[in-house]
């Protein structure tokens, strides 16, 4: 997602490699569809954590970003910075979401897991493959209606 389409982001002065996100968003659909195949909750409990790790902190200690940065480095891409606000905002979906998929996964709600989980791995194919963050539309948007703070 390029910078225009952003309000502003002075919530944050932190910077990201859109890079390293879309290998991370690459990632979170592999563990996903494994989670669900599986029907293993403990794949999605370990995606509620990273993505906490990326959503509240500066995502350091996440295993998935440390795989990102390993494969941005080996891959020799060139950075491309953007802000880190709607990204972090977009990880805190991605806890809200795993999380709902970890109880649907705990309870046997298949039909319910299956669905989250598609719109999971749907929302990170399209961040993934295409550069585009449903989360930061929805960032952009409430920035807009002025739930989240401009100033």
């Amino acid at each position: 997602m390029s910078n225009e389409s952003f309000v502003s982001c002075p919530v944050s002065p932190e910077k990201a490699n859109e890079n390293i996100v879309r290998i991370i968003a690459i990632q979170v659909i592999i563990f996903s569809f494994i989670s669900l195949v599986l029907n293993n909750y403990l794949i999605s409990l370990f995606l509620i954590f990273d993505f906490a790790l990326r959503s509240f902190t500066e995502g350091n200690y996440s295993p998935l970003k440390k795989i990102g940065i390993y494969f941005n480095l080996f891959l020799k891409l060139e950075p491309i910075i953007i802000p880190a606000a709607p990204k972090k905002f977009a990880a805190g979906l991605g806890v809200v979401f795993s999380s709902l998929i970890s109880i649907a996964l705990i309870f046997n709600w298949s039909l319910i897991s299956m669905i989250l989980g598609i719109l999971l791995i749907f929302c990170a194919s399209l961040e993934g493959f295409f550069g585009v963050c449903i989360g930061c539309y929805v960032y952009s948007f409430l920035q807009k209606l002025k739930i989240i703070s401009n100033n």
